[in-house]
C-alpha cells in the first residue's frame, strides 16, 4: 500500500479529501497532512510518502517552492497539484519540476480516483524498472568479477609457463656462472691461451 501526504492551507479541503476519496480501494493510505509548505516539508522529510497532493498558493512556503525542494531531496516522490487557480505559468513551472498531474478545485471524486490510479501504476512500473536495473547491475558486477579473476588466472599461468621455459633454456645452455667461468678461462687468460698454442 502506497502512502499519500496532503498539503493545503484550508483544513476543510484536507478533511474532504480524507473522507471522500476511497483510499483503501486505490491501495493508498493518507500518511499525514499540513496547512503550509514549511510544515509539510518537515513532515515529508520524516515520513517520505510516495505521493504528495499540494495546493499552490499557501503561506510560509508555497506549493511550487515545496515541489522544488521535494524534487531536490526526494526525486522519487510523485506530486499532484490540486489548486483553485488555472494558472498556465504555475503549470509550466510545475512541469519543469517534473509534475505531470493537475486537478482543478473542486474536482470530482472520479477525477481524483483516475489520477491517483494512474500515479499508483506509474510507481509500480518504476519499482519494476528499478528492480530490473538492480538485477542488471548485480549481473554486470558478477561478470566483471569473473573476467577479472580469469584475467589474473591466465596471467599467472602465463608467468608460470614462461618461468618453466626459462629454466629449460638454462639447462640446455648451461648455468650462467659456469659460462662466465669458461669465458674467463679461454679469452681473458693470455697464459692459458699461449700454453695451448705451444
Amino acid at each position: 500500500m502506497k502512502s499519500v501526504f496532503i498539503v493545503d492551507d484550508d483544513q476543510n479541503v484536507i478533511n474532504g479529501l480524507k473522507e471522500h476519496i476511497p483510499w483503501r480501494q486505490l491501495s493508498l493510505n493518507v500518511q499525514g497532512s499540513a496547512l503550509n509548505g514549511g510544515e509539510a516539508l518537515k513532515k515529508i522529510r520524516e515520513r517520505k510518502p510516495d505521493i504528495v497532493i499540494t495546493d499552490v498558493y499557501m503561506p510560509a512556503l508555497n506549493g511550487l517552492e515545496l515541489i522544488q525542494k521535494i524534487r531536490k531531496e526526494f526525486p522519487d516522490i510523485h506530486v499532484i497539484i490540486y489548486s483553485a487557480y488555472e494558472d498556465f505559468e504555475n503549470a509550466r513551472q510545475a512541469m519543469k519540476y517534473g509534475v505531470q498531474h493537475f486537478l482543478l478545485k473542486p474536482a470530482a471524486v472520479s477525477e481524483f480516483e483516475s489520477v491517483l490510479d494512474t500515479v499508483v501504476n506509474e510507481i509500480k512500473v518504476e519499482e519494476k524498472q528499478n528492480k530490473l536495473l538492480q538485477y542488471d547491475r548485480e549481473q554486470i558486477d558478477k561478470y566483471i568479477g569473473h573476467v577479472r579473476d580469469s584475467f589474473f588466472r591466465d596471467m599467472l599461468n602465463k608467468k608460470r609457463h614462461e618461468l618453466h621455459i626459462s629454466k629449460e633454456k638454462a639447462r640446455a645452455v648451461g648455468h650462467p656462472a659456469q659460462l662466465q667461468s669458461n669465458r674467463g678461462k679461454h679469452f681473458n687468460d693470455p697464459i692459458s691461451v699461449f700454453e695451448k698454442v705451444r
